[in-house]
């Protein structure tokens, strides 16, 4: 009897499709450039926005630590259709100063 419960709950699980989500956004996104922090930075979000973006995790590990190290950090995040967007959800998370890069941005893979 076990068995065949088993069978039946896992039979009835499905994976998602890609093609069943919300719609994606048409945008291109933004280039960005960010340099600094405040304290409180939240790091998993900082670091989850840019996989949300396009960078994997390790990419998104690795542009978050270079902000903490005080370096500049200029990149491509595809969710944002406006820099102001980015902006706000990047200075409401801790980052200190996001601008328009002045060359061009790492493409996210």
């Amino acid at each position: 009897m076990w068995m065949r419960l088993r069978f039946t709950v896992d039979a009835a699980r499905q994976a998602p499709r890609r093609d069943d989500g919300p719609d994606r956004s048409i945008s291109d996104g933004v280039d960005i450039t960010l340099h600094g922090w405040r304290a409180g930075l939240n790091k998993v979000e900082l670091t989850r926005i840019f996989r949300e973006g396009g960078y994997g995790l390790r990419e998104a590990k690795d542009l978050t630590d270079q902000l903490l190290e005080g370096e500049t950090v200029t990149l491509h995040l595809g969710q944002f259709d406006t820099l102001g967007e980015a902006e706000t959800a990047l200075h409401d998370i801790g980052v200190e100063d996001v601008a328009e890069p002045t060359k061009t941005a790492t493409p996210a893979p």
